[in-house]
Formats: C-alpha cells, sequence, structure tokens
C-alpha cells in the first residue's frame, strides 16, 4: 500500500506542473497572438510551490500551483504617456488647422499682397496718363481682382472656421463613445472582480480600458483616479467628472450663446448640465480646435476685416474728392459689409443695438463684449480683456473714440445681465465689392478749382493748388462744412514791399492768419493738406477761391492731382492706430500666422519626441517580445514534457504495483 500511495502522490504532484506548464505555454501564446494588438500588456504566469506534507522523514512537497496571471503594467508611467498623447494631439490637431490658415495668407497666387501691389501700380499708371483708356481699364481690372481677393480670403477664413465647429462635433461624439466603452469597461471589471474566489483581476478588459483612455487623450486632457474595486474615476483636466464606475457623462456642442455661428461645449452632471470652457479641456485636440478657432483664426479675421476697412474708406474718401472723365464727382470705388451686433441668446430684455464706424483709422482688430447690469454698460476689449467704456444707460448713442466706433440702441431695452457681442471687423471683409464699373468713373482729376476773382486788379495768377498731405487733404475737403465757395485767399496788404494775405474758409473762420507772400510765391494751407502758387504780384483787395467745380468751368482730363493722393495711401500709416501702411497691417498678418506655424510645429515636434521615448519605455515594460516568448515556450513545453515524464512513470508504477497483487 506504501508504494500505491507513493504512485498516486507522484502523480497528483506531476499533474500540478503540468497544469502550471500548461498555463505558461498557453499565456506565452497569448501574449504571442496579440504583439500586434494595440495596448495588449505582456502577461505571465507567478508560480509558487504548495503547501507541503509532513511526513515521518520530514515535509515533502506537493507541487506548484499558479498564484496569478500577471499583467506587466507602470501606472505612473501609463499616466504620463496619456499627458504626452494628450499634448501631441494638442500640436498635431492645431498644426493642420493653422497650416491651412498659413497657406491662404502665403499663397502668391490667391494672396492678397500681390493684389494690393497691382493695385497701386495701376494707380501710379493712372496718374501718369489720367486720360489714358487703357490705364483706367487697367486699374479697374486690378481693383475687381483685389476686391474678389478680399472675398476669396475672407471666405476661406470663413471656410476653416466653420470646418472647425465641425471637427468640434465629431470630436465630441468621438469622446462620448470612448466614455460609454470605459464606463461599461469598468462595470465588466468591477464585476470580474467580484465573481472569483482569488480576486484575480481581468487583465485583458484592463488592457482595452487603457487603450481607451489613451485614445480618449487624443481628445482631452484627463484625469485618471484607480478606485479599490479597480474601476477608474476620469476627470477633465480642471476636476470636472467624466466618467464614475460605470456611469459616463455626456458632452454636447451646442451654439454659443454669444455668437450661434459657433460651437461651444456642455457637459451634462448629476444634476443638470454644466457649460465648459477651452481650460477645462486641457490639451488634446478639441483644445486645439477651440484655440485655434478662437484665437489665431479670429485674430486674423479681424485683421483682414480691419486692412479691408482702412483701405475701402481711405480709397474712397479720397476718391470722392475727385471728378471721372463725364465731369461727375466720384464716388465710392468699393463696397464694404457692416460691422456686426449680436445680442447673447440668454438675454431676457429686447434690445437691438447696432455698431458703426466712426473712424477707420481708429478702429482695433478686436470684439467687444457690452454687458449692461441693470445701470450700466461695459465695454471690454476682448483682445486682452481691457474695459475700454463705461457709461450710463441714458449716454446712448454712445461713441467710444478711442476704438473708432459708435454703438446705438435702435429698438427695445436691455435687462440687467444682458451682454452683446459687437464685431465690427470681423465679416466686414467678405462683402467687399467694387462700386463703380467702367473706366469713365476712374475719378482722377480733382472736382476742386482754383479761381481768381474776376473783379482783381493785380497781376496775381493762382496755379492748380497741389496736394501735400493727401490724408489731412482727405478729411478736410470731405468735412460737410466745407461748401462750395470752398477756400479763400484775400491779399490784405504790403509789407516789406511783399504782398499780404490770409486764407478762411467758408464760414469766415481764419485758416492761415496774416501772412506774407514769399518770393516763390507759395501758400501752404497746412490744415487742409495743400499748397498753391502764385505768380505776378496781386493787389491789395484781390482774392482767389478754391471751390467745387461749376458748370461753366471746363472739364482737365489731363489733372492726375486725386488719382496721385489716392497713389499715397500705399505709404501712409494709416493703420493699426497710424502705426503701419496697409501692406504692413497685411504683412503683419501673415508675419502673426507663419510664426505661430513654426512655433506650433518646433513644439508639436518635441511634445511628439517625447511620446515616442515614451512609449519606448511603456513598450519595454509592457510590450512582447517574440523572442523572449519563444524561449518561454521552450521552456514551458520542456516542463511540460518533464511532468508528463513523471506521470509516465507513476502510471507505471502502479500498474507494476497492481501486478504485484495480482
Amino acid at each position: 500500500m506504501v508504494e500505491v500511495a507513493m504512485g498516486t502522490s507522484v502523480f497528483s504532484v506531476a499533474l500540478t506542473g503540468l497544469k502550471v506548464a500548461q498555463a505558461g505555454i498557453q499565456t506565452t501564446s497569448h501574449n504571442i497572438s496579440n504583439v500586434n494588438t494595440p495596448g495588449f500588456s505582456r502577461q505571465s504566469v507567478l508560480q509558487t510551490t504548495q503547501s507541503p506534507e509532513f511526513s515521518g522523514e520530514g515535509f515533502i512537497g506537493t507541487g506548484a500551483q499558479i498564484q496569478t496571471i500577471r499583467r506587466s503594467y507602470n501606472q505612473f508611467l501609463d499616466s504620463q504617456l496619456q499627458l504626452a498623447t494628450s499634448r501631441t494631439s494638442y500640436f498635431s490637431a492645431y498644426d493642420l488647422q493653422v497650416n491651412q490658415l498659413n497657406s491662404v495668407l502665403a499663397d502668391s497666387d490667391a494672396g492678397l499682397q500681390p493684389a494690393l501691389d497691382s493695385f497701386f501700380k495701376s494707380i501710379q499708371n493712372v496718374a501718369a496718363n489720367p486720360s489714358d483708356v487703357a490705364a483706367r481699364q487697367g486699374l479697374l481690372s486690378d481693383s475687381q481682382v483685389l476686391a474678389g481677393r478680399f472675398t476669396t480670403v475672407s471666405g476661406q477664413f470663413a471656410t476653416l472656421r466653420q470646418a472647425a465647429n465641425t471637427q468640434i462635433s465629431q470630436g465630441v461624439d468621438t469622446v462620448n463613445n470612448l466614455t460609454g466603452q470605459i464606463a461599461r469597461l469598468n462595470d465588466s471589471i468591477a464585476r470580474a472582480r467580484s465573481s472569483n474566489e482569488t480576486a484575480s483581476l481581468p487583465n485583458d478588459l484592463l488592457d482595452q480600458r487603457d487603450n481607451l483612455i489613451r485614445q480618449l487623450s487624443e481628445s482631452l486632457q484627463v484625469t485618471v483616479v484607480p478606485q479599490t474595486d479597480q474601476t477608474y474615476n476620469i476627470f477633465f483636466a480642471n476636476g470636472q467628472p467624466l466618467v464614475v464606475g460605470s456611469n459616463s457623462y455626456q458632452l454636447s456642442n451646442i451654439a454659443n450663446p454669444a455668437d450661434s455661428r459657433d460651437q461651444t461645449l456642455r457637459i451634462q452632471t448629476g444634476n443638470g448640465t454644466r457649460d465648459l470652457t477651452t481650460s477645462n479641456l486641457g490639451a488634446g485636440s478639441l483644445a486645439a480646435l477651440f484655440d485655434f478657432r478662437d484665437t489665431v483664426l479670429t485674430n486674423a479675421q479681424n485683421q483682414l476685416g480691419q486692412v479691408a476697412l482702412v483701405f475701402s474708406n481711405n480709397v474712397n474718401t479720397l476718391h470722392q474728392l475727385g471728378e471721372d472723365l463725364g465731369g461727375q464727382a466720384g464716388g465710392a470705388m468699393f463696397s464694404i459689409g457692416t460691422p456686426q451686433t449680436i445680442a447673447n441668446a440668454g438675454n431676457t430684455g429686447n434690445a437691438v443695438f447696432t455698431t458703426a464706424i466712426v473712424n477707420t483709422n481708429s478702429v482695433r482688430a478686436s470684439d467687444y463684449r457690452v454687458n449692461f447690469d441693470g445701470t450700466n454698460y461695459t465695454v471690454t476689449r476682448l483682445t486682452d480683456n481691457t474695459q475700454v467704456d463705461s457709461f450710463a444707460a441714458g449716454a446712448l448713442p454712445r461713441t467710444i473714440a478711442s476704438e473708432g466706433i459708435r454703438l446705438t440702441l435702435n429698438s427695445g431695452s436691455a435687462a440687467a445681465g444682458d451682454s452683446f457681442l459687437l464685431q465690427p471687423t470681423r465679416d466686414v471683409a467678405n462683402s467687399f465689392g467694387m462700386a463703380i464699373s467702367g473706366v469713365n468713373s476712374i475719378a482722377a482729376a480733382s472736382r476742386f478749382r482754383t479761381v481768381a476773382n474776376a473783379a482783381n486788379t493785380g497781376t496775381g495768377i493762382v496755379q492748380p493748388y497741389a496736394v501735400t498731405n493727401p490724408q489731412t487733404y482727405a478729411s478736410a475737403f470731405s468735412n460737410a462744412s466745407f461748401t462750395p465757395t470752398g477756400l479763400t485767399v484775400t491779399f490784405t496788404g504790403v509789407s516789406g514791399g511783399q504782398p499780404q494775405y490770409q486764407v478762411t474758409d467758408a464760414l469766415g473762420a481764419t485758416v492761415v492768419g496774416t501772412s506774407t507772400l514769399s518770393s516763390s510765391g507759395a501758400i501752404d494751407i497746412p490744415s487742409f493738406g495743400i499748397s498753391l502758387q502764385i505768380k505776378g504780384t496781386p493787389a491789395t483787395g484781390d482774392t482767389f477761391s478754391i471751390r467745387t467745380r461749376q458748370v461753366s468751368d471746363p472739364l482737365q482730363p489731363g489733372d492726375n492731382r486725386n488719382i496721385s493722393a489716392l497713389g499715397s495711401i500705399q505709404t501712409a500709416k494709416l493703420a493699426n492706430s497710424g502705426t503701419a501702411t496697409i501692406q504692413q497691417s497685411y504683412g503683419q498678418i501673415v508675419s502673426a500666422v507663419g510664426n505661430k506655424t513654426r512655433e506650433v510645429q518646433v513644439t508639436g515636434e518635441s511634445q511628439k519626441s517625447l511620446k515616442n521615448n515614451l512609449e519606448a519605455l511603456q513598450q519595454s515594460v509592457s510590450g512582447v517580445n517574440l523572442d523572449e516568448e519563444a524561449a518561454n515556450l521552450l521552456k514551458y513545453q520542456q516542463a511540460y514534457q518533464a511532468a508528463g515524464k513523471v506521470i509516465q512513470i507513476a502510471s507505471d508504477l502502479f500498474n507494476q504495483v497492481l501486478n504485484l497483487t495480482r
């Protein structure tokens, strides 16, 4: 009987070895099968000895047992990889968007800069030969191209904005799908953990969940908090819960109450909903889309609108001071859109406001938020979050001189807590177009004449005035107080043998006080941006006038004074509060976007390198090494064969014992 007991004991011990080796082969096979499975972590069998049995000679071993199937995993390393994934995804998504914007601005064929160059070159051609039809046709054609470029670039900006909003919507769907799967896996993991006596971990479910979290990190920056039941609670970067146990909180994209054309985010909470800001998102592709849309793209749209406003207003103002080939006063050369004023969707009042441009050279490339507290309005410039004005409700309409805008209450009344979004420049370039259609309508000549009084007794002859300061000229001569009688130069006497004069405006106000005519005969009128030339000797009491053209005055098809003044816009510092030319202002848009593109690329490459290093480190911990697995297979195969041999020997012994008893 001792021999029989020994046979069965050896048989039992060998079976434990067989079982452990079989588990090792199965686990190794599982590793090899999942070598290319995303997120899979290498598994290994941890085995220990079974409790020995006491015999008279001492404790005899009873074999081996499987303690657990261990997953090769490092929680800290995985959290670092999640953060690196979020940051890399942020810069990758940002780079894709800003590169498209940069391509629009830097396009030498479709960009605005070449069209501006061609426009001003055509201005010079007309100034050189004002009556030449071919030169005028060239200017008209280049003007049409320029107008088309403004609308094309603005339209491409709008398309990029719409695309960003669409991708935000798609990103929300992705997040909701992932968080739903994570919550369900949390539930499955908790159930699996509670259903087994040893509380072993469902490794493959853990891997699936971690892989989903890494995918989620591409869209959002999240914080993972492990729980005692092996479930994960997941939070936004600012602590807002996203997944708690088996519950996921759904994101939704809604129309921005401040501007319904844009998307914003809202999340379901335990007791309702909560609106999210970009700071909630941290990093990830969703944060990149919001940051691109709300900073770089918005700034570019506002700056383009500012360029369009400054350009069109200054061109139109000067063109309206001119005279076309038919002797008609020049009209506006270009048309442009109007500022937008948007009431917040959450307003309880019914106030309707409009915003008007009162000084294009002071207009900032910014949106503004107007808040009403029931008594006073406050106006905040959003580019730098600076309060630029505060006034009582009774002070409307309100001109905000520093910003070049005027706010008017058209109808209704605002309630406490109401807010409004002012967009003076955002969309004005969308409607940029031509206001003239024929070459004869180009007002190259001045519509003002310099004439001598018929009753003059001296020999003085006045020459056509010259424009010395086009911007001052445009402002002064377009002033409503400049009536058809215009300016008058009156010679009042003689001093030191030289005639003396003074200049008055149509209202009799002194423009130039008593002065002595220089030997060159030049009379400067700086407040009107012009100078006159008097030849001969005027007598005391003689007068000369600058007035609008009368029907009896002959046409001046060779006059280029107005078109020459218009050409000076190219070099005048009219934009950005008088610090930049129009082309410099546009160049600043191109430069800012180009710099941002390079910044994002460089930072993105750095983040990608960090992510790659972390992935390599993570794979060294969790990845499957086929050479190692092949060695393990051989090891477990040998163990399995050896255990099988022991079983065979035990079986032979058992049979021999049985034969002895027959």
